[in-house]
């Protein structure tokens, strides 16, 4: 897969990691920003090829940038306890906003594609 090649790290037993509530803290911040933009938008590739919803103000919708509905993503990933980061703030947020705006792999303007 070459898009796991872009991870600055790759964490050994990922699953294990994951069922341990963990996954994300093992990662660099840039990974963690990627992986959280690329999971955003493979679900909402899937509401819409699958539940056929759409999220208001996203690509999906004719928004130039899922912008909005990626804060809102990010929002609900803040309140559960254990899937963030210890080293998370809310400030993030935007910045990782800026990042999906302006990357050619993990893209808040793009849909996603096959």
């Amino acid at each position: 897969m070459p898009y796991l090649n872009k991870l600055k790290k790759h964490v050994p037993d990922p699953f294990a990691k994951f069922n341990q509530g963990k996954y994300l803290f093992h990662h660099p911040q840039a990974d963690v920003c990627n992986l959280l933009i690329d999971s955003f938008c493979m679900r909402q590739a899937d509401d819409v090829n699958y539940e056929l919803k759409t999220m208001p103000w996203s690509v999906y919708a004719g928004a130039s940038s899922s912008a909005e509905p990626f804060r809102q993503y990010l929002d609900k990933a803040t309140v559960r306890p254990t899937l963030l980061p210890p080293w998370w703030t809310g400030e993030k947020s935007e910045e990782w906003v800026i990042s999906g705006e302006s990357s050619a792999w993990s893209d808040l303007r793009k849909a996603v594609t096959k």
